[in-house]
This record gives structure tokens, sequence and C-alpha cells, in this order.
């Protein structure tokens, strides 16, 4: 992924519905990284932890809230919007996001022409 992610590193996945970059996020930061999905829908977060406790994920945790006002701690190694336009589309969830990368980290944005 072009996130370039490694082992111990920590991501965002922003808009992550019920995730299937899950799988692949938890494969680069391995058992020591840490993977948070930002889903602002309660039935897609529900989703997503199903799937997270179906896999023993527990380094991965999603947080249903808006991109636009969740508070975050601490920085993040790189940040993933996939097809999730209420997040990328929207100035205020950007920068809402973006102190929270540090200098060096990637951001991929994945979007789906109509």
């Amino acid at each position: 992924m072009e996130l370039q992610l490694k082992p111990r590193s920590r991501v965002l996945d922003a808009g992550c519905g019920p995730r299937g970059t899950f799988p692949y996020l938890v494969d680069r930061v391995g058992p020591h990284g840490e993977v948070i999905g930002i889903e602002i829908s309660p039935e897609s977060a529900t989703n997503a932890r199903r799937r997270i406790q179906a896999n023993h994920w527990n380094n991965v945790q999603v947080i249903e809230c808006d991109a636009k006002t969740i508070k975050l701690t601490g920085m993040f190694d790189g940040l993933v919007m996939f097809a999730a336009p209420d997040v990328y589309a929207s100035p205020e969830a950007v920068a809402n996001l973006l102190p929270h990368l540090k200098d060096d980290a990637r951001v991929v944005v994945w979007c789906q022409a109509f």
C-alpha cells in the first residue's frame, strides 16, 4: 500500500465503514502497531467492530464520530480515506485530521468517479 507503513506504525482509516482495508493495515503495522477507524454511521461502525472481533485484532478500534469533530490523541504515521467523500471532501474534516499526522506521514485517498 502507498502508505509505506512499518511495524509499530499508527494509522487512521477515516470513513472506515465495515472496512475491507483493515486486514492490509493490520498486516503492515503488525501486532504492536495500531489501526484507528473513524466512522460516522452507527451501523457501519457496528459491522466494523464485529469484523474486528471475528478476526481477533487487538490493535484495531473504531471510533463512532464525525471526522470534523473527533478528538484524537497522539500522532499517526498514515491516513487512508477509501471512498469516504464525507471526509476527504470536507475541509473541516481534513483540517481536523491533518494536525495529528507526523511530518513524514503519508495520506492515501481513493475516490470513485461517476
